[in-house]
């Protein structure tokens, strides 16, 4: 490399010249279905909660015979 390019530092490239790119890809499946997992856990957590309420309103209402 310093046979080609020298010995100055830099090998000779200039302020703000953009001399390459680099793109890392990072797997997130694990993240993903945990996520999914957490979603779906308080989706249900809320609709039991409902139902719940649901229910306990529906006893305490008062019948009326008419």
């Amino acid at each position: 490399m310093l046979a080609i390019y020298g010995e100055k530092g830099g090998f000779g490239w200039k302020l703000d010249q953009i001399v390459g790119a680099q793109i890392i890809v990072v797997p997130a499946h694990e993240q993903d279905l945990a996520a999914k997992t957490l979603v779906t856990n308080i989706a249900l957590l809320f609709a039991g909660a409902f139902a719940l309420v649901l229910l306990i309103v529906n006893l305490l209402l008062p019948r009326n015979p008419d």
